[in-house]
């Protein structure tokens, strides 16, 4: 199986099994994320923020300007992240679930209408 079609592609069609799998790998990933932020804010010595979460709320903050001059030097290093991570497991939901969605015989418009 080719994981990056699997994981990237908006074309094909996968089954709930695969789907599963994909929130699965996603989980892993954040898991991966906030370890490795963790452990960056303990070589530095620094304070991890209070609230770690890949929200929509955090993708507006990450395009804020003023967000960026405010931010000390452990916040920069989460925001890095964030802007790594969050792109990365929207564009995996979004794919996969175009996928499912063309596996229950719908177009992948249809995501649209559930964000």
């Amino acid at each position: 199986m080719d994981y990056a079609w699997y994981l990237f592609s908006f074309e094909g069609r996968i089954n709930r099994a695969k789907c599963w799998l994909a929130v699965l790998i996603v989980i892993s990933w954040m898991i991966f994320l906030g370890l490795t932020l963790m452990g960056i804010a303990h070589l530095f010595g620094a304070e991890l923020p209070s609230k770690l979460s890949f929200s929509t709320e955090q993708i507006f903050y990450v395009v804020d300007p003023e967000a960026w001059r405010s931010l000390s030097s452990t916040n920069r290093t989460s925001l890095l992240i964030y802007v790594i991570g969050t792109p990365l497991f929207l564009w995996v939901y979004l794919a996969t679930s175009v996928k499912r969605l063309h596996d229950r015989n719908k177009s992948g418009w249809w995501m649209l209408l559930s964000s």
